[in-house]
């Protein structure tokens, strides 16, 4: 009897006594806590996920040399290695995850300008951060234009939410201005031809999209190609750090970003990534057996370098081109014709900038003078 008590308070005091890692895990953007975070310690394979309040705590380490890895959706895969001295270490943890579009650097550079310009103020804005953007996507559609019909005042075109372009106030999108990094644009969407109301998808990704700011009415004068809304669109820079490559795949689409530093010094940064859609499969369960195909491909690429301290250039290239195939009645034969429908847009655009002069963009240049307009209009039915 002694004895099974004594091996009892060993056991006791060794548990008392082991190895604890514990901490709190948060947004690396807003700072709030996550829960349901997985946290992993490897190669021991000790596993949980963080509480509400995004807390954690692994208790019964063995002491060694470990990794934590930390994993959840929409968030980057982060790893850090720790070691615990003996069984009585304990180790606490204040962790950032960082969502998938967020740029880091490896630097925090604080300038003061007098000469630095800012907007004019406006009557009336609604902004959306890149988190707020993601977070309104979804698995069969990842379209920033989509997350902007959430705000107040905004409503799909039609009513019809299978469609990207949106109204303001009333106003329809035809009278909307869009400018992508302070360049004016046409409409960057693919298209579907009219079947019933129609469709139409955005070119631009949430994976790429830095914030968006909607101007309803009253907006600075360097907006004002448009009687409508102003939609300013601003794209994010590449992480300067080690190239990154992120694989994401959805219902409808699978998407494929790359980001990384230019140069040794870190001087600028590139981004690059591509889109691919399968709907052909969904569109022939959803619309019906005369769709024979319908798919669409995109991809953009942006280049930012510092020239110096205060002075900035930056390229950016959209494109992208979708097709429709689909099987129509020819008049008084039995016999089916395949028609085809087919649309390309590619688009630069490239911009300047210092600390002493307002963000100087030079232009938006669309393929062969094309931008976003269909290559055979006549076979290409209007959208909206």
């Amino acid at each position: 009897m002694v004895r099974c008590l004594l091996a009892v308070w060993l056991l006791l005091s060794v548990a008392a006594n082991a190895a604890e890692i514990k901490g709190t895990v948060t947004n690396a953007s807003g700072g709030e806590r996550l829960g349901r975070v997985q946290i992993s310690i490897l190669p021991a394979e000790i596993t949980t996920t963080t509480a509400g309040d995004g807390s954690f705590s692994l208790q019964n380490i063995p002491a060694g040399s470990y990794t934590l890895r930390l994993n959840a959706v929409g968030y980057r895969l982060l790893t850090i290695p720790f070691s615990l001295a003996s069984a009585a270490d304990v180790k606490e943890f204040a962790i950032a995850l960082a969502p998938d579009n967020f740029r880091r650097i490896d630097h925090v550079q604080v300038t003061a300008d007098i000469f630095q310009h800012e907007d004019s103020a406006s009557v009336s804005e609604m902004n959306l951060t890149s988190s707020e953007v993601k977070d309104a996507s979804t698995v069969l559609a990842d379209d920033p234009f989509r997350a902007i019909q959430s705000l107040p005042g905004v409503s799909a075109s039609g009513n019809n939410e299978l469609f990207a372009e949106f109204s303001v106030m009333g106003a329809p999108f035809e009278n909307v201005g869009v400018y992508l990094d302070d360049v004016l644009i046409p409409g960057p969407f693919h298209g579907l031809p009219n079947v019933q109301n129609g469709a139409s998808l955005s070119l631009l990704t949430s994976e790429t999209v830095e914030e968006i700011k909607l101007l309803p009415v009253a907006y600075p004068e360097k907006y004002g190609d448009a009687i409508g809304a102003a939609l300013s669109i601003r794209t994010r820079d590449g992480s300067r750090t080690s190239p990154l490559f992120r694989f994401s795949g959805g219902m409808g689409d699978s998407d494929l970003l790359g980001e990384g530093q230019l140069g040794r010094e870190k001087q600028g940064s590139w981004l690059a990534s591509a889109r691919k859609s399968y709907l052909g499969y969904l569109v022939r369960n959803r619309v019906g057996s005369e769709f024979a195909d319908f798919s669409f491909y995109d991809a953009d690429l942006k280049l930012a370098y510092d020239i110096t301290s205060s002075q900035n250039v930056n390229f950016y290239a959209l494109g992208g081109a979708h097709r429709c195939e689909r099987y129509e009645p020819q008049s008084g034969q039995s016999k089916e014709r395949l028609k085809r429908f087919r649309n390309r847009e590619v688009g630069l655009a490239m911009g300047y900038h210092t600390s002493s002069v307002a963000r100087q963009p030079l232009g938006f240049h669309p393929s062969a003078g094309r931008g976003t307009r269909p290559r055979r209009q006549r076979d290409y039915p209007q959208l909206i």
